[in-house]
């Protein structure tokens, strides 16, 4: 049975910021310097996609730094194990197909090669195979890496038992170009680490270590197109549109942007993976279909179709107490200002302030047995909403700060661990890093929507109920997640319709609505972190006693012992 969500009232914490100090690397020496000149070759390859075999011969041009220069300090008399690298940026788009250094003799044990982002992303490795006693090593990675024109790339390889080459003062006099490459000027990085595959930043003597790049203009082999989107969803928001979500697709490059098909007409080409379509008619079936193109162009099979009819209008009904159906024109929710107050409703729940837009960057463990918790509406490390976030933010920003955490989310959210394993120490800080990104924090507004406010509305609109039993679902999908099981959204509502009937059933909204409160509040004191039911008590029954059915303001309330009010429209 799965968790419910969390809630307890919170109070953001800020962790101080932790500082390692790193060892100096000393080297002498000055190499004599030289050009390799680009290696030609005609490669034929496969290519399958969508089913079909292409054959293609393709001519490519590939380039490193060093050639066959030999270091003037073959072996540096240093035995700590180090990871040493390279700075280095290309002047055209094109692949990294594998990793080069020089080797002395005495540079013995297993080495691997790594290729990463400038902030220390690892975006490929390989280990060595078939190394010469000395001389220059070649290993190719699993696939080549894309990497993007005039953007800072670090190639590096790692010497278990140290004893390196290295020639200090290479890159003193400003960077070295070759071809189509360059290496900056203030070069040669290191780390020392006993483990494998380090990101290596530190700096001395502007010292040339002998790593080397292989970089290519063109693909020997092409990857296949992307995976087709799946779980595509259809809700209806409002009443003339319908709400679009998916799973992103996977591929073998970044997914560059999503094509929106309604009935075989294409309507958007989006970065995210969800879409709101407008100005539908009444009374009309729709279907849609969307497809995924990458950073290469290729594109994806259309997804399975989806279909949706859009209600006919109708003057609604009384609902037994007097008040008309919203679905037949009314505002709802989905109204931005009437949306907002609706947020800032939560957050005084979930973050003792109104102020919502704040909390993108909020994280903590709360203790409730769901690991970290942070962002605006509470996703947790341990119910696999966090991990959907950060999977939404990597289609937007391939190769964000959070990446690195994803596959770790994946598995806790799976397992419904609290466990922090895989992500200290640095996650919290990456998050609050990337909650300054305005596109970290469209994700998070993307999954808040498609998870848990377009569902709770669209279903309250289903029922017939007003802005504030839209917003009463809404508290209560957010606090217990969707699902069917008695603590759930969906068994809450279950319960309430054993004791009264929606409008939509002719029955009376406010009596329904007190059904709905009455087996929320069974649901929360089944749970100790839940016990607290201010949110009900003082906030959704004040609104509800008042008769303001509309969220109409000013409104005031209190939770938890803090007194709010709204008093003019957002």
């Amino acid at each position: 049975m799965p968790k419910t969500k969390k809630v307890t009232k919170k109070v953001p914490k800020t962790r101080a910021k932790s500082t390692a100090a790193q060892s100096a690397v000393i080297s002498r020496g000055e190499p004599a310097r030289g050009w390799l000149k680009p290696i030609m070759y005609i490669a034929t390859f496969v290519l399958v996609g969508l089913g079909t075999l292409v054959f293609v011969s393709a001519a490519t041009t590939t380039y490193s730094f060093w050639g066959n220069n030999v270091p003037k300090t073959i072996t540096n008399n240093n035995s700590r194990s180090v990871e040493l690298g390279l700075r280095f940026k290309s002047g055209v788009a094109g692949y990294v197909t594998g990793v080069r250094f020089y080797k002395g003799a005495q540079n013995t044990g297993t080495h691997t090669g790594s290729l990463w982002s400038s902030d220390g992303r690892q975006l490929a490795t390989t280990t060595f195979t078939k190394e010469t006693a000395s001389g220059w090593q070649t290993a190719q990675f699993a696939k080549p890496v894309s990497i993007a024109a005039n953007v800072t790339y670090v190639i590096s390889y790692h010497a278990p038992k140290g004893m390196y080459s290295s020639d200090s003062g290479y890159f003193a006099k400003g960077a070295y170009v070759k071809q189509k490459l360059t290496a900056p000027k203030d070069n040669g990085v290191y780390i020392f680490s006993t483990a494998k595959s380090v990101f290596p930043k530190s700096v001395y003597g502007n010292t040339n270590y002998w790593v080397d790049v292989v970089f290519s203009t063109k693909l020997v082999s092409a990857p296949a197109a992307p995976a087709a989107p799946s779980n595509v969803v259809a809700n209806l928001q409002g009443t003339t549109s319908v709400s679009l979500s998916w799973k992103a697709s996977t591929s073998a490059n970044p997914i560059a942007n999503y094509q929106v098909y309604r009935s075989g007409t294409k309507v958007a080409t989006i970065t995210t993976t969800s879409y709101t379509d407008t100005g539908l008619t009444a009374g009309k079936s729709y279907d849609y279909t969307v497809t995924a193109t990458d950073t290469k162009g290729a594109t994806s099979a259309a997804s399975a179709k989806v279909s949706i009819t859009i209600p006919a209008a109708s003057g609604g009904s009384t609902g037994g107490g007097g008040s008309s159906n919203p679905g037949s024109g009314a505002t709802t929710l989905f109204d931005a200002s009437k949306k907002e107050i609706a947020m800032q409703l939560v957050s005084s729940a979930e973050n003792s302030t109104l102020n919502w837009k704040a909390q993108y960057g909020y994280i903590e463990d709360i203790k409730d047995g769901r690991g970290y918790t942070g962002g605006i509406i509470g996703f947790c490390s341990g119910c696999s909403d966090m991990a959907k976030v950060v999977g939404v933010y990597n289609t937007l920003k391939p190769g964000n700060v959070l990446s690195k955490y994803y596959n770790t989310l994946v598995s806790l959210g799976n397992a419904e661990s609290a466990s922090h394993t895989g992500l200290d120490p640095n996650f919290t800080k990456d998050w609050k890093t990337a909650a300054t990104d305005p596109l970290f924090q469209q994700a998070q507004n993307s999954e808040r929507d498609r998870v848990y406010f377009n569902p709770s509305v669209n279903q309250a609109i289903t029922d017939g109920l007003h802005p504030l039993g839209q917003f009463i679902y809404y508290d209560a999908m957010v606090m217990h997640g969707p699902g069917s099981d008695p603590v759930s959204f969906g068994g809450i509502r279950a319960a309430a319709l054993k004791k009264a009937k929606t409008p939509a059933q002719g029955g009376n909204e406010t009596t329904y609505l007190n059904a709905f409160l009455d087996a929320r509040k069974a649901a929360m004191l089944t749970e100790e972190a839940h016990s607290d039911t201010d949110r009900v008590d003082t906030e959704q029954r004040v609104f509800l006693k008042a008769g303001n059915l509309n969220l109409n303001i000013p409104l005031n309330w209190t939770v938890y012992g803090d007194s709010y009010s709204i008093a003019k429209a957002p």
